[in-house]
């Protein structure tokens, strides 16, 4: 993003310090003959880059210097939305920040994939460790961020595009399933079908083929239903069906789902699918199958 799809200009690429001219932020782009290097070693030393638009982050590569055995061994990433309130990278479900493994050499790239993708628009390095001196090249991979693709803010999809292989009744139907949906007037706040079996599914046409990077899921509102654990499959046509498997992996992956009905889970797929339709296949589930769920990814 930094030096291809979303090319960040050197005025929009900043550091806490720098040693010299010769040692800008700008010198930081994962190629580049030089390298970032801050005025001190210290801890609290960091490198920004601010994006045109939000965008969404999945991958961080780092080098060393290139030309002198010095590199950063350790970092963490931080991440802002207006440049004035930032956020610590975190696994998922958990309380601590992420450190990530750096380099071993001045040239080798070593790539950090994070298995919950972020939305910014800026975003900051910060070296924890090193060797000999503080210095870095590093690039940062993702894609424009559009956020979600069933029930979003710039993309809302017509009932009609929800279907599923069974309703409990006309209360309970594939267009109760939206995230954060609510009961109201007798209508379910989430999808139930007509039977408790592992045939059942539910699918969304996001009408044409799409980069779809993730799933997240609720159970039913005010209930004890919800899935605990289910799997994917995708269709570029609405006729031919795969199932979704990890890269070199020829087993069908099965997702964790909710803990509650209450609680969002998202789940990620690796470096994406191009789909026109999803569906959900619940294997597993506490008191019955019931569903809120929305499609996170980028259109076009």
């Amino acid at each position: 993003l930094i030096s291809g799809d979303a090319y960040v200009p050197d005025s929009r690429m900043t550091a806490s310090s720098v040693f010299s001219t010769n040692y800008g932020p700008e010198k930081a782009r994962i190629d580049s003959e030089g390298a970032w290097y801050p005025l001190t070693d210290t801890v609290g030393e960091w490198i920004q880059v601010e994006f045109d638009d939000f965008m969404t982050i999945q991958t961080v590569t780092t080098k060393g210097r290139g030309v002198y055995n010095q590199w950063v061994t350790s970092y963490e990433l931080h991440s802002s939305l207006d440049g004035v309130t930032w956020e610590p990278y975190m696994e998922p479900y958990g309380d601590t920040v992420k450190i990530f493994s750096g380099n071993v050499d001045m040239d080798t790239p070593v790539e950090n994939y994070l298995i919950a993708p972020i939305k910014a628009k800026y975003v900051k390095l910060y070296p924890k460790s090193w060797y000999v001196n503080m210095t870095m090249r590093f690039e940062l991979h993702g894609w424009h961020y559009s956020g979600d693709l069933i029930s979003g803010v710039d993309r809302y999809l017509a009932d009609g595009r929800l279907n599923a292989s069974s309703q409990l009744d006309d209360f309970h139907g594939a267009n109760r399933s939206r995230l954060h949906e609510t009961a109201s007037g007798g209508m379910s706040g989430g999808w139930v079908p007509l039977t408790m079996d592992n045939q059942q599914w539910i699918q969304v046409d996001l009408g044409y083929n799409t980069a779809v990077k993730g799933v997240a899921m609720q159970g039913q509102e005010g209930t004890y239903s919800f899935v605990t654990e289910f799997y994917v499959s995708y269709s570029e046509d609405l006729t031919t069906w795969t199932n979704y498997t990890l890269p070199n992996v020829n087993t069908t992956m099965i997702f964790e789902g909710n803990l509650n009905s209450s609680h969002v889970r998202k789940r990620y797929f690796t470096g994406g699918i191009i789909v026109r339709a999803i569906r959900l296949h619940p294997t597993a589930w506490n008191d019955s199958i019931a569903i809120r769920w929305e499609v996170l990814g980028c259109p076009g």
